[in-house]
């Protein structure tokens, strides 16, 4: 029923360690990136948050992810009796 979800539950573990680790990374002033010798000095290689980059390791789409959040929370208003959006 909410397949990213499914996927985020499942690498639970595997992704915090590796969040922390990228969190790490970030408090010493490191970043991911690339050598290029045509100018002789490394790029970045990733422009964005931690959860992003987790996102894509898992191949978890954070824009469905958060469209399956917002059926989550219309599900629970009606369940409660508060009126669905329209």
């Amino acid at each position: 029923m909410y397949p990213e979800h499914e996927k985020l539950k499942s690498v639970k573990n595997e992704s915090e360690i590796i969040g922390q680790f990228l969190e790490w990374q970030k408090t010493k002033d490191r970043d991911l990136c690339t050598f290029d010798s045509k100018f002789d000095n490394y790029d970045p290689t990733f422009h964005g948050s931690i959860e992003k980059i987790l996102g894509e390791y898992f191949e978890i789409d954070l824009n469905k992810l958060e469209k399956e959040k917002q059926q989550m929370i219309e599900e629970l208003r009606c369940v409660n009796g508060a009126n669905p959006k329209k």
